[in-house]
């Protein structure tokens, strides 16, 4: 029977965690930059002024429904939202929506 430090010691082992290490440590230091930044802007925006905030609040708002309209548009372009679409259609034609 084969003890774990000879199965650790052999080719396979060896390369297999190598390779894996290459892989993930990259993407792991770059979430842990991220998560920084984003407590690093936390942290600004708590410190901001009233007036400073409201300005933001404005700003971000605007910004982010920008993106969601960006989204929306690309999921639409690529036919994300053809089954949804259609499941929709179907329902309204059965009578099974009601008036807003």
């Amino acid at each position: 029977m084969t003890g774990l430090s000879e199965k650790s010691e052999s080719p396979f082992f060896v390369g297999f965690f190598s390779n894996i290490f290459e892989i993930i440590t990259p993407k792991l230091l770059a979430e842990v930059e991220t998560m920084g930044q984003v407590e690093q802007i936390e942290s600004q925006i708590a410190a901001l002024p009233a007036p400073d905030l409201r300005t933001f609040r404005a700003w971000f708002s605007e910004f982010d429904a920008g993106q969601w309209d960006c989204q929306l548009k690309s999921d639409i372009a690529d036919g994300r939202l053809e089954d949804l679409a259609a499941e929709a259609l179907a329902q309204f034609g059965k009578g099974q929506c009601k008036r807003l």
